[in-house]
């Protein structure tokens, strides 16, 4: 089984990501290249065999061996070769001699209970491995809809790696380590949250029309029958019904209001999306 050794102080870690995996530093003798999954079926992949430091297969067997892998058909059977370098796995494979068991126990002592992506558990290693420098290319995760817990997690890690001395470096070019600064550069999010309140005080006012409305029907059932009687209470059945129609109204306007809230967050979101993910990345991990 291939012993992991460390040749450099820097490490670089590459994804799938268009964006920024074509900055990574080939075949650079300085710097200890890792790769991850399927990426050296794709064309974009230019490390020499012999040069790449280590891999990372984190999934499960029943992922990394199934036929239908829309990635790599065959990469089960790259996993099989005998390669110069370990592959970082769950569990050593007997019919994987390059499989590696990934050390879990000691990146979680290390780094704590809280593990979301492939990307954090490379980073915690780097750091025990002794590295003092880690490169991410092709890591954007810039889709909340598929990445907010992943890059929620990375960015987590890479702070803590960051404290512990470790220099993280991302291109500048990533939206990794980037967002909108919060307050300073425009006020979406407050915007999100007045419709949120909004919506909230038009809910707040219909359940107090609907409670009114409620008890005008039980005047009005209580005056329809004392009218039967006493005629005189017929007056005042008119003036609850003016009431009941008025609360009616009034209950169809907020209803009109809370769809038009509702529908003003949901094109909010949409714009918002839109803006952070104003270039298509491939992430995939």
């Amino acid at each position: 089984m291939k012993k992991f050794v460390r040749r450099s102080d820097t490490m670089a870690i590459l994804g799938f990501a268009p964006a920024t995996r074509d900055l990574a530093p080939w075949n650079n003798p300085k710097i200890d290249l890792f790769g991850m999954n399927e990426e050296t079926k794709f064309s974009w992949w230019k490390q020499d065999e012999d040069k790449i430091q280590g891999w990372f297969q984190f999934h499960s067997r029943e992922s990394f061996m199934r036929p239908d892998n829309h990635n790599d058909p065959h990469h089960a059977d790259w996993l099989r070769k005998k390669h110069p370098y370990p592959i970082f796995m769950q569990e050593v494979h007997e019919d994987i001699p390059s499989s590696i068991r990934f050390p879990i126990e000691d990146v979680r002592k290390e780094f704590g209970t809280y593990w979301r992506s492939s990307i954090a558990y490379v980073i915690a290693w780097a750091y025990l491995q002794g590295y003092k420098r880690i490169e991410l290319y092709g890591f954007e995760m810039a889709s909340d809809s598929e990445y907010w817990g992943q890059r929620a997690n990375t960015c987590y890690i890479i702070a803590k790696a960051m404290a512990k001395g470790m220099d993280v470096y991302v291109p500048p070019t990533s939206k990794l380590l980037t967002g909108i600064r919060y307050a300073y550069e425009n006020n979406l999010v407050g915007a999100r949250q007045d419709l949120e309140t909004n919506l909230t005080r038009v809910a707040n006012d219909r359940n107090k029309i609907e409670t009114e409305l409620q008890a005008f029907m039980g005047e009005y059932k209580l005056f329809e029958e004392l009218g039967k009687t006493y005629p005189e209470f017929l007056i005042e059945k008119d003036r609850v019904a003016k009431e009941l129609k008025r609360h009616e109204q009034l209950i169809y306007l907020m209803n009109g209001r809370a769809q038009g809230v509702s529908l003003a967050m949901k094109m909010f979101d949409t714009f918002s999306i839109l803006e952070e993910e104003s270039h298509e990345v491939e992430d995939y991990e």
